[in-house]
């Protein structure tokens, strides 16, 4: 998608749109024309051409559902470059599960919401700027139910996700979250191979191509990177507090310029997620899935790309004595435990089976409400659940067995 091109037709019933990676696959897809190919395309994508809902639009997404190494570095660059930001500006680690974990718990706070939204507008603008970077979820309500919970569950457990684990964690060397981080892929991998992820989501079942980057890809990449280093130094020429008006003597944590840089650093990332096909369940689950033909390993490149910015900015800001405080005047608030204990394990491995079932993890979830749909949307509430569950039962049961 991010390296195809969009090919719309149109027939009585239907509007259909095919993403292709290559101008020559096109020629492959030129019997889609006619109408008797309709029933295979639309149960490709788990409709059906006869329902009321796909009179209006079915989309065959192909074209990222292959080996695309420069989109996923370009987009993990953008992801580490919002995750060093956000430290940067307000002293925050940038982790959406606790964020979000926040928010479903009753704290709604000015900075939480102002980082989510800008995760929600980085994707509508990713979907503006670049094709394909949605596409339907095929997955039964139910399963989003389960993935959703469960990836809720597991991050609220474990103190983190991809994000505040997999790239904030391991770019300040954390054991913990370098223990967090392979306990949740080892799950993710195995529970993938378990429940039928790659029939779940109708994954080829012949080895993946390489997809080269389009024009469209460079030209967006060359603007993204000077517009989010621009963007993300506004929120420094706002007015700094000049006393502390908080109960711990930190500075103020929702004057403007912090609210601003939460949004900014949301879309950066939000943005990064969409370019680097992380908001493609189906991509996620074609990494996940190791013993299957279409196992795909651009993922590997969205970390590395992220961890290319996110490690030697995360070092620099917390070795140099020049940061005291981050742009904006707030304190640094980074994390510090090192014990590796049961809540931490036991939630990499229910994170890691929820995401292995959806194919989706809290970031990108968000970031797909701009292409929101059923499953998504009970996704959301389903990790919202297992945020509660978590608070309420999970994690007071394991601290009174563990005790």
């Amino acid at each position: 998608m991010c390296g195809g091109f969009v090919r719309p037709f149109s027939s009585p019933r239907v509007h259909i749109a095919i993403h292709y990676p290559l101008k020559n696959d096109a020629k492959r897809f030129n019997h889609a024309r006619s109408p008797a190919a309709l029933p295979r395309l639309s149960l490709r994508n788990g409709f059906s051409p006869k329902t009321p809902r796909n009179r209006k639009r079915i989309v065959v997404a192909s074209s990222m559902l292959g080996f695309t190494p420069v989109h996923s570095a370009v987009g993990g660059l953008l992801i580490g470059a919002a995750a060093v930001g956000r430290l940067a500006l307000t002293g925050k680690i940038l982790g959406v599960s606790g964020i979000a974990r926040g928010v479903f718990l009753g704290d709604w706070s000015p900075w939480r919401l102002s980082f989510l939204s800008g995760i929600v507008s980085g994707g509508f603008l990713a979907a503006k700027l670049i094709s394909g970077v949605f596409e339907p979820m095929i997955i039964s309500t139910s399963r989003s139910v389960i993935g959703g919970l469960l990836v809720g569950l597991g991050s609220s457990m474990g103190n983190g996700c991809t994000s505040g684990h997999g790239i904030c964690g391991n770019a300040r060397l954390s054991i913990r979250s370098m223990v967090y981080t392979l306990t949740f892929m080892g799950s993710a991998f195995i529970t993938a191979a378990l429940v039928g992820t790659p029939s779940a989501f109708d994954l080829p079942t012949t080895p993946l191509s390489y997809v080269p980057p389009s024009s469209d890809l460079v030209k967006n990449a060359m603007l993204a990177f000077p517009a989010a280093l621009i963007a993300m130094t506004i929120p420094t020429f706002m007015p700094k507090p000049k006393q502390s008006t908080e109960v711990d003597g930190s500075p103020p944590s929702n004057t403007f310029a912090m609210n601003l840089a939460e949004y900014v650093t949301g879309s950066v990332f939000g943005f990064g997620l969409g370019m680097s096909g992380m908001t493609l369940p189906s991509k996620i689950a074609s990494f996940l899935s190791v013993f299957h033909p279409a196992f795909d390993l651009s993922l590997i490149f969205v970390m590395g790309g992220a961890l290319l910015v996110a490690l030697p900015g995360f070092q620099y800001i917390m070795r140099s004595s020049r940061f005291d405080k981050s742009a904006c005047g707030a304190r640094f608030q980074i994390p510090t435990r090192k014990e590796l204990d049961a809540k931490l394990l036991i939630g990499g491995v229910v994170f890691g089976m929820g995401w292995g079932i959806s194919g989706l993890c809290p970031g990108p979830a968000l970031a797909n409400i701009a292409n929101a749909s059923t499953p998504l949307l009970a996704y959301l509430g389903a990790l919202g659940a297992g945020f509660v569950m978590d608070k309420k039962i999970a994690s007071p049961l394991v601290s009174r067995l563990t005790s």
